[in-house]
């Protein structure tokens, strides 16, 4: 029993990326769509992941962004490969993200894809067969509706004036 629970710790740590399973965070900011993508090398089959962000990834805030700047991509230990990409987008609505490389992988590989939009967020499972998911914008609280000025002030000042002069008069009928 040692030497399974060994045996399994050493083949976890080996393989900080399991193949089979990947995940990405996209997260909007006004209109810029960042997102951040880790795969396991043996997932890619000989290809880039930057081949794949560029080519296969298609980002929506409400319309088509534009095509990824890649900020920075690098190897995650010997078996994973990373990479943080950001898309200028022209519109704004639902983020949508296609990952259409999920076609290419094996049947039993996931992904989990982490949107936030705002205080918005979800966790999706994307498979070949379902490689898109999107998240609409957070929802702006309610506005209260406007009230017209406060008027009491202004009844209060007239009949202060009112009563003044009320009293002055009846001051000078006495005087007389």
């Amino acid at each position: 029993m040692a030497y399974t629970i060994s045996a399994l710790a050493v083949a976890t740590a080996a393989n900080a990326h399991p193949f089979d399973v990947s995940k990405s965070e996209w997260t909007v900011d006004g209109n810029i769509v960042h997102g951040h993508v880790e795969v396991a090398t043996r997932d890619l089959q000989g290809r880039t992941l930057r081949e794949l962000v560029e080519t296969k990834t298609q980002v929506y805030l409400g319309e088509a962004c534009g095509a990824p700047i890649i900020e920075r991509e690098w190897v995650e230990g010997e078996d994973g490969a990373a990479i943080d990409a950001r898309y200028g987008c022209p519109g704004a609505g639902d983020l949508s993200v296609k990952l259409a490389w999920l076609a290419n992988m094996p049947p039993e590989h996931r992904h989990v894809a982490h949107l936030t939009y705002g205080k918005s967020l979800l966790t999706a499972m994307l498979t070949k067969e379902n490689d898109a998911t999107s998240l609409a914008p957070p929802k702006e609280p309610a506005k209260p509706e406007p009230q017209p000025p406060a008027r009491w002030p202004l009844i209060a000042a007239a009949l202060a004036v009112v009563a003044f002069t009320v009293m002055r008069i009846r001051m000078k009928a006495r005087k007389r």
